[in-house]
């Protein structure tokens, strides 16, 4: 799940930034502390850069500035707007307590979908976690603070969604 909370933010600052040279995606990325609170790394941002070029989810172009030959830029393709709806929500849907970060990115991301979608995403979160809050869990200590934790989480959920 950490790759696809890497990807949501790279896909996310390019669409916000484009056209946007990797050199704007890392500034904006670390400006906003992912490298702190998201681990993220100068090298995993320019290596999602290339991933998603070579998928098609990304367009290469000269430098929009033209005061750096060598430099490109990055656009969303139509595919990379599709890559990034579909990684936002697989990170609303996907509950992973031991890796949350996805899911924290994404719900920063509201602007990105409409209402109703955000809204059908955290619901189909909510269930999810009602489901799993009636499983067995061993008595362990991560077993406890993972169920506390799913606990607050579909209490805030309900918070959220009406």
């Amino acid at each position: 799940m950490a790759a696809d909370a890497v990807r949501l933010m790279v896909l996310a600052t390019a669409a916000h930034l484009e056209p946007a040279t990797g050199y704007a995606v890392r500034k904006h990325l670390l400006d906003q502390g992912a490298d702190r609170w998201g681990g993220v790394s100068v090298a995993s941002i320019y290596s999602v850069l290339r991933t998603l070029t070579r998928h098609g989810h990304l367009e290469e172009l000269d430098d929009p500035t033209g005061v750096r030959k060598a430099t490109k830029a990055y656009r969303l393709t139509a595919s990379g707007r599709e890559e990034l709806r579909a990684v936002w929500r697989r990170a609303i849907e996907t509950v992973d307590a031991a890796h949350p970060l996805a899911f924290h990115v994404a719900i920063t991301l509201t602007e990105l979908v409409p209402h109703a979608e955000y809204v059908d995403a955290l619901r189909s979160r909510l269930t999810t976690l009602d489901r799993l809050a009636e499983l067995p869990l061993p008595d362990l200590p991560a077993a406890r603070l993972w169920r506390a934790l799913g606990a607050a989480e579909r209490a805030w959920l309900r918070e959220m969604v009406p």
